[in-house]
């Protein structure tokens, strides 16, 4: 054994000890690279989907706007047009990638729940239809190019997507319902059977062409352009004659049945009042309004959620004189152009025009004032389904873009809908300009 002396070690020691010393430095940052290797983190990045675009300013263009691709410069229409008529093999892998990027879209719209949905049963769907291609889900948000009064009860109420496959939906619900009542010690319980009935709604089919010049698919620029031109215009189209088809739908055939159609006809309180008057007033007509909400109170058993009335109306009422001459403006109740009318909300509806209603074309301008429950409503959606078509145009070197669209709506409480009609409600024949 080596002598110590004056309390210092060897040198050979002090040279071993220094080695293990770094050689445990060593094993420490090795176990440390080795414990951030096994705890490695993978930052997922979200990136553009294959159509993904925004709209910009630009003011060179007509329209003051400009739709620019967020990923590489593509276009839905014309990959589509590449596909059918080239046979790209490109477009078919961006066309193929975009679809399984809508699955995971369907999914994540399937699973969110309307907010106020009142109900939790799943709507009966049958009989097959074909299935087809799904045009970027971005393209419907903006608003279209050309004027067009845009869906209101379709967008308050609850909406659902409408399965492939199906040609009418139905839901059932009580026409009698159970008794539960205060009872009396000994007494005989109240009982009371229920009946049932199926609310039913035919899938319609809501279609249109676009004819366009070849040159104009194959010399439109890179982007979205082109498919922001047609779709929004197109969708702009479908959003009006909807809401007119919930408005107003006959039911016959395949056409949806609308709320005018599907008014009670049994009811003590009738949900159609009348206003009559050679000189229509806003004063004289506040109290068949004050009519029309009592009757949905009473028949429905619930208040009114919002009446649908149309701006043009609604600027003729607010603006009439109250017996102090005083202008009947209403109260701005949240700030989304939703105005206070016997505490109920007005949802103004452009969809209801002075030539119609429930009965067809109306003589003078008579308009219509509709107090309505938008969560007794239930409305089901396709995804849209675009379309390119050469053969029928070929020999003026066009092609035909074809939009097409199905929905169903289910007015589940018909008692909840109520209607004030009449000459009263003929705003033209006031002192007041229309």
């Amino acid at each position: 054994m080596s002598a110590i002396k004056n309390g210092t070690p060897p040198l050979d020691e002090a040279l071993q000890r220094s080695e293990l010393l770094a050689a445990e430095r060593r094993i420490e940052a090795l176990e440390k690279q080795l414990a951030e290797l096994r705890s490695l983190r993978v930052e997922v990045r979200s990136e553009p989907r294959t159509y993904d675009a925004r709209l910009v300013r630009d003011g060179r263009e007509k329209t003051g706007l400009r739709a620019v691709s967020l990923g590489e410069p593509r276009s839905y229409v014309k990959d589509l047009f590449s596909l059918r008529f080239g046979g790209d093999v490109q477009a078919r892998e961006r066309l193929e990638r975009h679809g399984r990027e809508m699955e995971v879209e369907r999914e994540k719209r399937r699973l969110a729940i309307p907010e106020g949905a009142e109900f939790e049963m799943a709507p009966e769907a049958r009989a097959p239809t074909a299935s087809y291609a799904d045009p970027p889900l971005w393209l419907n948000q903006y608003f279209a190019t050309f004027p067009r009064a845009e869906r209101v009860i379709a967008a308050l109420c609850p909406n659902f997507d409408l399965p492939k496959g199906v040609t009418t939906v139905n839901l059932p619900r009580f026409t009698a319902g159970t008794e539960v009542n205060q009872q009396s010690p000994g007494s005989v319980v109240p009982s009371r059977d229920v009946t049932d009935a199926a609310v039913t709604s035919n899938v319609s089919s809501f279609s249109g062409n676009s004819d366009w010049p070849i040159q104009s698919l194959e010399q439109s620029p890179a982007g979205a352009h082109l498919d922001w031109v047609v779709m929004t215009d197109a969708t702009a189209s479908y959003n009006l004659h909807l809401e007119q088809a919930i408005l107003g739908g006959s039911g016959a055939g395949t056409s949806l049945l609308g709320l005018l159609n599907s008014l009670p006809s049994t009811y003590t309180n009738n949900p159609t009042v009348t206003y009559t008057a050679a000189t229509p007033l806003a004063t004289g007509l506040i109290p068949y309004l004050g009519g029309v909400l009592a009757a949905v109170n009473r028949n429905r058993g619930l208040n009114g959620e919002y009446w649908q009335l149309p701006g043009a109306f609604v600027g003729w009422l607010a603006s009439s004189e109250d017996q102090q001459n005083r202008p009947l403006a209403f109260a701005n109740t949240d700030g989304a152009g939703h105005f206070d009318l016997l505490t109920i909300p007005v949802a103004i509806n452009n969809a209801i025009t002075p030539t119609y209603s429930s009965a067809g074309n109306l003589a003078g301008g008579e308009q219509r004032a509709i107090m309505t429950r938008p969560s007794d409503y239930l409305l089901l959606e396709s995804d849209p389904v675009l379309d390119i078509m050469e053969d029928v145009l070929s020999g003026t070197l066009e092609v035909r873009i074809q939009y097409r669209r199905s929905a169903a709506f289910l007015n589940r409480y018909p008692s909840g809908t109520a209607v004030l009609v009449g000459t009263g409600m003929i705003p033209a024949s006031t002192p007041v300009a229309y």
